[in-house]
């Protein structure tokens, strides 16, 4: 049997010593761990019932020496950190802290481990101000964004801000960091401790009214006003409806997001109330008409991921009853040779359900 503090180091040496991520990463991440030991269970404590308790939660039992499961300091290190982000952060309750050792599948161990590695070490620079790994994770987002997307929580809080000096594009200055509150990371407006300030594509919410006759006797919605992507990152607000539409148009890409909502004038006109799946369903066709951007008309169909309805995507909208709480739908633009990747990612009850490209 190991004994209780020998564990506990090994794990902590693990940490520093593994080949994952960065170097600073790694230290950041380690530092994180010793202080939530030195401050829980230091040395000192050892023999105390508490102490051997934490130790031997991240036990997997009895082994011979020349056991080849190499992924046991792997999950123990994933534990210790899990309980280390959640003592940095008490407000993650719930999110963390409830993790064992027999919940993470030898299939997943590895990516587990190394998405706790960036969650700790944003979460111990967040502490120190410095924005190191959070510059990396947004690195590994744009490097791999559908394998980040498919086991890392993304949210927009985006920006309602159109700066029509920019012409057709919307280029403005968000943060991006972990969030471990709600265990994700996130495009904010608002700077945070830890959080890399970065330019980004800006994709404005637009009422379905604003549209220009869409919603006169035979009107259609060829008149949408889109934005030019440019930035390596394109975000858009959250959707709980709202139709995002996309098209290239000669070597450039253009985007809006369209929301189910109408204007005072609208309403004092009677237009009529829609659904989420109602607009992307005029978007697509409406009295005979395919749906364009104003600013960008001809060249490629529109593209439309809306709410129970998509049009020239090659996935089916997202859920409808998605907004607020634990229950999200999250798109990202990436700028990837050849051109521009856009993927949707679906949260349900605070757990991924979906993460896919859409355009």
């Amino acid at each position: 049997m190991k004994d209780s503090t020998v564990r506990i180091n090994s794990v902590l040496a693990f940490i520093q010593n593994c080949n994952l991520l960065s170097a600073n990463e790694r230290t950041s991440a380690h530092q994180l761990a010793t202080n939530f030991i030195a401050a829980h269970y230091p040395p000192a404590n050892a023999g105390q019932q508490a102490y051997d308790n934490f130790s031997k939660a991240m036990s997997l039992g009895f082994h011979l020496a020349s056991d080849p499961n190499s992924l046991r300091q792997v999950k123990r290190a994933t534990y210790l950190l899990d309980r280390a982000i959640l003592d940095a952060e008490p407000a993650a309750q719930g999110n963390f802290g409830t993790l064992t050792i027999g919940q993470i599948p030898d299939g997943l161990a590895r990516i587990k481990f190394e998405n706790y590695l960036r969650k700790a070490a944003n979460q111990r620079e967040k502490a120190t101000g410095a924005t190191n790994a959070a510059q990396a994770a947004m690195q590994v987002l744009f490097n791999q964004p559908l394998t980040f997307l498919q086991t890392n929580k993304l949210i927009v809080n985006g920006s309602s801000m159109r700066d029509l000096t920019q012409g057709d594009q919307n280029v403005l200055p968000f943060y991006f960091g972990y969030d471990a509150s709600r265990d994700r990371y996130k495009f904010d407006i608002a700077a945070s401790p830890g959080f890399f300030a970065v330019n980004v594509d800006s994709i404005t919410a637009q009422n379905w009214t604003a549209v220009p006759n869409s919603y006169a006797p035979g009107g259609d919605f060829s008149q949408i006003d889109a934005i030019e992507l440019t930035s390596q990152f394109m975000v858009t607000t959250q959707f709980t409806g709202c139709a995002f539409c996309m098209k290239t148009n000669g070597a450039h890409v253009y985007c809006a997001h369209v929301a189910p909502k109408r204007d005072a004038a609208a309403v004092t006109a009677n237009a009529p109330v829609l659904t989420g799946t109602q607009v992307a369903q005029r978007i697509a066709n409406h009295n005979g008409v395919n749906g364009d951007f104003a600013n960008a008309a001809g060249g490629n169909p529109l593209s439309i991921y809306g709410a129970g309805s998509s049009n020239n995507v090659a996935v089916p909208g997202y859920p409808n009853g998605l907004g607020g709480g634990g229950s999200y739908m999250t798109i990202i633009g990436v700028l990837r040779a050849p051109g521009y990747e856009i993927y949707s990612q679906i949260t349900q009850n605070d757990a991924i359900t979906s993460a896919q490209q859409i355009f």
